[in-house]
């Protein structure tokens, strides 16, 4: 590392702790910095590893003070990280764990003004601040928090290992503001729905007592204390399998199963349907990964389009969330296009097939075709919001869910819904 970034990482640090403490401190945060710095290249943006560090440390300690810098330019951009402090977004950022790729993501954010002058080295980029210092406070008050703190409740450890191609789609999300709705319905679900999710491997019944305390159960078998924690660190402690259970000495035994879950992308998903259809998903195939099953996810417009695998390490909320791709609609070709996935899924899975399908009343399928599909596996139909009668292959499907406009107009029914869709 260069001696402009030792200084840096000794120029901004937190209310001065001890100085052993302090020398670790700024070692890891300069390791940090050398990481996001190569990350945030590999999007094809220059940036010094001094601004990487400071940005950095700037969005992920609550008390930034200056220490003494002897270089003139240094001060310069010691003096502009302090002033961006006193924006109001900086104090929100520091109660979500966002994970160094996220703030590597959030930093380009940040100095997108100044990137777009196209200078490069320390010294050229400072000098030029005066020019873009303004735009820049700007972004930083306009920081999306809502969506920052989704990506960091729901993709939970994924944040840690997240590659170039993630930080490339979260940019993309920062400037859309067509996902305000659905971040802020999933939001509104996710954590009351999330923490009355079981998982199946604890025995739901009180027979043979307990055997210990275990980070999986039901919400019955919870300790008490748990639930002393506010709402945003118990989501959070629930994600990362941090919370206690009583645990029972016997486990339930049940049918491995293999879920499909199927978004539809056309342009009659607009709004409210849409808010719902992908805040839903989110929520649903979280449940399903935390209850042990294989899951995957896709939209569907007049094709499927590909598969996205969901892991406990692997969460699928960006891509719901980013997911513009639209191919017009052909609801028969995408459901003979599914028709034969299942037939594949057959052949190399031992697996119950489940598929969920998210959509709304005029999404026409040829009966023959859903005849076949749900031969192959177990259907469930979310129709939301119909605005006609529902499709003549409804009847076919093992589960139906018809989500109206009533039970959307308030936070309570909203979640009843999604609760619903997710069988709790």
């Amino acid at each position: 590392m260069s001696d402009a970034a030792l200084t840096s990482a000794s120029a901004i640090v937190a209310n001065a702790p001890p100085r052993a403490a302090l020398a670790s401190r700024v070692g890891d945060a300069a390791l940090r910095a050398e990481s996001q710095r190569a990350l945030i290249a590999r999007l094809g943006v220059r940036l010094p590893v001094e601004m990487v560090h400071d940005i950095g440390l700037l969005l992920t300690q609550r008390d930034v003070v200056v220490r003494p810098a002897q270089d003139a330019t240094m001060r310069r951009w010691s003096r502009f990280v302090l002033s961006l402090r006193a924006l109001a977004p900086i104090a929100q950022l520091h109660r979500h764990r966002l994970g160094p790729p996220l703030i590597a993501a959030l930093t380009v954010q940040v100095l997108r003004p100044l990137l777009t002058l196209r200078l490069t080295g320390f010294d050229a980029l400072v000098n030029a601040l005066p020019r873009c210092a303004d735009a820049i406070r700007v972004r930083v008050a306009r920081l999306d928090l809502d969506t920052l703190r989704l990506l960091a409740m729901a993709e939970g450890e994924a944040l840690e290992a997240a590659s170039a191609t993630h930080v490339s789609a979260w940019l993309r999300l920062f400037d859309d503001p067509a996902i305000h709705d659905v971040v802020n319905f999933t939001l509104d679900v996710l954590p009351s729905v999330l923490a009355a999710t079981h998982t199946p491997k604890a025995q739901t019944y009180a027979v043979n007592g307990y055997a210990g305390l275990a980070r999986e159960g039901v919400i019955d078998d919870m300790l008490l204390t748990e639930l002393a924690w506010d709402d945003d660190l118990f989501t959070q402690r629930w994600l990362e399998q941090e919370l206690f259970y009583h645990a029972r000495e016997r486990a339930r035994d049940e049918e491995p199963e293999h879920h499909l879950v199927l978004i539809d992308a056309t342009a009659a998903m607009r709004g409210l349907r849409e808010a719902f259809a992908r805040g839903t998903a989110m929520a649903l195939v979280q449940h399903l990964v935390r209850g042990r099953r294989a899951v995957e996810i896709a939209f569907f417009d007049s094709i499927v389009h590909p598969r996205v695998k969901v892991t406990a390490r692997e969460h699928a909320t960006t891509h719901v969330l980013g997911f513009s791709e639209r191919r017009g609609r052909d609801a028969a070709r995408a459901f003979g296009q599914l028709e034969q996935l299942l037939i594949e899924l057959r052949e190399t899975t031992p697996n119950q097939l489940m598929v969920t399908i998210i959509t709304h009343a005029g999404c026409l399928v040829p009966m023959a075709t859903m005849e076949a599909i749900v031969a192959l596996a177990q259907v469930t139909g979310v129709f939301v919001l119909p605005s006609g009668p529902l499709p003549e292959y409804a009847g076919l499907l093992q589960h139906l869910h018809v989500i109206r406009a009533d039970e959307l107009g308030d936070a309570t029914g909203r979640r009843g819904a999604t609760a619903r869709v997710l069988g709790l």
